[in-house]
């Protein structure tokens, strides 16, 4: 594998030399090796770090952000899998297999957004924004209770140089959502998996 490259996808890197956490949380180091390689990642929503959060304790030396990012990956047992259709890694769990839908299903949007950007956003209201920007409306099944509940995933992503639809794509995969199209109305409904 090249330096500048996972499984397919280039980033922007550069030999650092050196990279040390100590006693780091494992999504903070993570979202710091992302920031400096301009990587755009989603973790498993399976992954539950639980209380405390693991932490990393790791020392390399004339190395790139992205193979120290794999190599945590690695230490933890993740599998790492590029959407073929962005730039957009998923962190999974080795149980969790992908299983990418092509953005073209959601509709015909080919314009590409600069920096598509949420922090501490609920995953409906991210779901519907991205839907709207690609000509769609976005509903929900009711049998998404744990969100009625309260229980509902907070998103924090910063991804360049992608379209809301393929943004979109990217969720709904990490969050094994099911989705249903409507193309005369224009409507996506969200379901949960089975």
């Amino acid at each position: 594998m090249a330096p500048h490259d996972i499984y397919g996808a280039s980033y922007r890197t550069s030999v650092a030399p050196l990279i040390q956490f100590e006693d780091v949380p494992l999504s903070i180091a993570y979202e710091n090796l992302a920031r400096q390689d301009h990587i755009e990642y989603l973790l498993d929503p399976q992954i539950n770090f639980g209380y405390p959060e693991p932490v990393v304790t790791r020392r390399w030396e004339k190395i790139t952000a992205t193979y120290a990012f794999l190599d945590i990956c690695t230490n933890f047992g993740f599998k790492v899998f590029r959407d073929p259709e962005t730039s957009i890694i998923l962190i999974r769990n080795t149980n969790h297999p992908a299983n990418f839908v092509t953005p073209d299903f959601y509709g015909n949007d080919t314009n590409i957004v600069p920096l598509i950007e949420f922090r501490s956003v609920r995953l409906s209201i991210v779901l519907k924004n991205l839907a709207e920007q690609t000509g769609l409306k976005c509903i929900f099944s009711p049998q998404i209770d744990p969100w009625q509940l309260g229980f509902e995933p907070q998103i924090n992503i910063s991804w360049e140089n992608l379209t809301a639809k393929q943004a979109l794509a990217a969720l709904c995969e990490n969050y094994d959502l099911n989705i249903i199209k409507y193309p005369e109305s224009g409507i996506i409904r969200v379901e949960p998996a089975d």
